[in-house]
């Protein structure tokens, strides 16, 4: 089905809000005693059912590497779960989900140093404003809200060390998912657009295992608060919401749905936090969302445009 750019970028900033939800479930659920560990568990399941009940069929074509692989880098996202959980309990959502939406920045420099991908200003220009958002968010970490305590300098400087590592963290899916998709199946197709659904089946099981294992060691569950349904069931409605409206927008310029997806998460967690969670806007907090979402343009900088008018050429 045709759609057009407009809907296109609709429909990419719809997926954009999709994986906003999945913070905003931990953000809900952190202060009731909700891990952010046990939503994204259940949410991994239901992930690693709906993905696999449709990427069962793409395993004659997967090459063997593939199902280890996917499950190893599932297993790697244990520890961005870990550091959400971690820095929740010192700041606020919007500086944190800011941190996470600037995966990409070392996916690019891995790319270009490892995979031949050039290194642009435009990619320069990026790597710098993503640098100064997450310092504008650790120096406003104090600004944190009428639940947290202030921070002195020492712990600004643990807060903006957390969201450094998180960033860094989250970035491994991306670059295991860029190296895989150098490799073809054996009918010659990119091996990610042949066998991606059970990549993610696979991938969402590989995160569930340690969540398992890590909250039963520190018998983290939590049943007794009523809304523990609600944070799972929306941090799964944002992961496979969000992968689904990316699976779709596959055809259409990578340029238009990751400036509009990434905008729109970090721009609807922010004005969200803002709204409900009561988070204040200060002009850190402006800060870190302008320089995110900078960040995020510039990146794609040097190819909108010409994908765009390519686009609307055809």
């Amino acid at each position: 089905m045709e759609i057009s750019i407009f809907g296109a970028a609709i429909l990419s900033s719809l997926a954009g809000v999709c994986f906003a939800g999945i913070g905003i479930a931990y953000r809900y659920g952190e202060p009731r005693g909700i891990s952010p560990m046990q939503s994204f568990f259940f949410a991994s399941l239901i992930g690693a059912g709906w993905c696999l009940a449709g990427g069962i069929g793409e395993l004659p074509s997967a090459p063997w590497f593939l199902v280890p692989a996917a499950f190893a880098l599932g297993l790697s996202q244990y520890l961005p779960v870990r550091l959400m959980q971690i820095i929740l309990k010192l700041g606020p959502l919007s500086p944190m989900w800011s941190a996470l939406m600037l995966y990409f920045v070392p996916v690019i420099l891995f790319s270009s140093m490892f995979l031949g991908e050039p290194f642009t200003l435009w990619n320069l220009a990026s790597v710098l404003a993503a640098v100064l958002a997450v310092l504008a968010a650790a120096v406003g970490g104090s600004d944190s809200g009428p639940e947290k305590p202030a921070m002195g300098r020492r712990g600004r400087l643990v807060y903006g060390l957390l969201l450094l590592a998180l960033l860094f963290a989250n970035c491994l899916l991306g670059m295991g998912q860029k190296l895989l998709a150098t490799f073809q199946t054996a009918d010659g197709y990119n091996l990610m657009d042949r066998c991606g659904t059970l990549f993610l089946g696979v991938m969402y099981l590989g995160i569930a295992l340690p969540l398992l294992v890590n909250i039963c060691i520190e018998k983290g569950w939590n049943f007794k608060a009523r809304v523990w349904p609600l944070t799972a069931l929306l941090a799964a409605a944002g992961t496979v919401g969000g992968m689904m409206l990316q699976t779709f927008m596959l055809p259409y310029p990578a340029a238009l749905y990751f400036t509009c997806s990434s905008s729109a998460s970090v721009l609807f967690a922010a004005i969200f936090s803002a709204a409900v969670f009561k988070e204040r806007r200060t002009k850190w907090w402006y800060a870190t969302v302008g320089a995110t979402v900078l960040s995020i343009l510039l990146t794609n900088g040097g190819t909108v445009w010409e994908k765009l008018c390519l686009w609307l050429e055809k």
